[in-house]
């Protein structure tokens, strides 16, 4: 997710519009997930402003995420949405730790992006509220009824 900023950094204080679109995960992104959980069609829209060897990034992180259910592990289907608000510079400054350094003229801004979305992630995700779970017992799904191991009595 790489962004040409040279054009704000030669027209500073000039908004540029941008829009990335990723399908799938890179294998680095896929390692950073919790278990259970997939994300995909992962799309930034925003836009970028330079000053002087600074851009500002800001816009926002929508993806489709799929992960299990906490009552009865089927797999739920969500779209989670995240602000991606950035600071990036050509030096980077110690008073500023929120400040991202980059080279050149192009912005990688995939890692907070990604990072971004994995806070936007669920604590616990149900596949509806009132989601029955699994018996204890022997571990059948009881949204699709009543088991017959007894163990629920």
């Amino acid at each position: 997710m790489v962004l040409d900023v040279s054009r704000a950094l030669q027209q500073l204080g000039e908004s540029f519009p941008f829009c990335i679109e990723q399908e799938t995960l890179t294998d680095r992104q896929a390692q950073r997930l919790p278990t259970g959980v997939s994300i995909g069609g992962v799309r930034v829209d925003g836009f970028f402003i330079g000053a002087r060897d600074i851009v500002f990034v800001r816009g926002s992180a929508n993806a489709r995420i799929v992960c299990e259910c906490a009552r009865c592990l089927q797999p739920v289907e969500l779209t989670i949405s995240a602000g991606v608000h950035e600071v990036y510079g050509h030096t980077p400054d110690p008073n500023e730790p929120e400040r991202y350094a980059f080279h050149g003229h192009m912005l990688d801004i995939e890692e907070q992006v990604y990072s971004t979305l994995l806070l936007a992630l669920p604590i616990r995700t149900l596949c509806r509220e009132d989601c029955a779970g699994l018996c204890q017992t022997c571990g059948a799904n009881l949204n699709e009824g009543a088991c017959t191991c007894h163990g629920s009595d």
